[in-house]
């Protein structure tokens, strides 16, 4: 895969064909909702699909050999957005 400016090793390719992939669901999956009249509802469906990208960018980053500093901090991401995740879906419940 290149850059206009920079031709990237297999692995940051894989990396980076990855990472693409996931913003592009995410932003599919924003674009697609449909808005009602609720401030709250709408943020949630909002919201969702950034939160889980997040998660699934903190896991496609941590199968490489990454800075250690930085794989912690996406380890404790990554477990911090899944627990918003179940709490984000609660309050979508409640407010259906």
């Amino acid at each position: 895969m290149e850059n206009s400016l920079h031709t990237f090793s297999n692995v940051t390719s894989t990396y980076l064909q990855t990472y693409r992939s996931i913003l592009n669901n995410m932003i599919q999956s924003i674009t697609k909702v449909e808005p009602s009249d609720s401030i709250s509802y709408n943020f949630i469906l909002q919201i969702l699909p950034h939160c889980q990208a997040a998660i699934q960018m903190s896991e496609n980053a941590l199968q490489y050999k990454i800075y250690p500093d930085l794989k912690s901090a996406l380890e404790t991401s990554r477990i911090l957005q899944e627990k918003e995740v179940l709490q984000i879906q609660y309050l979508l419940q409640c407010i259906e």
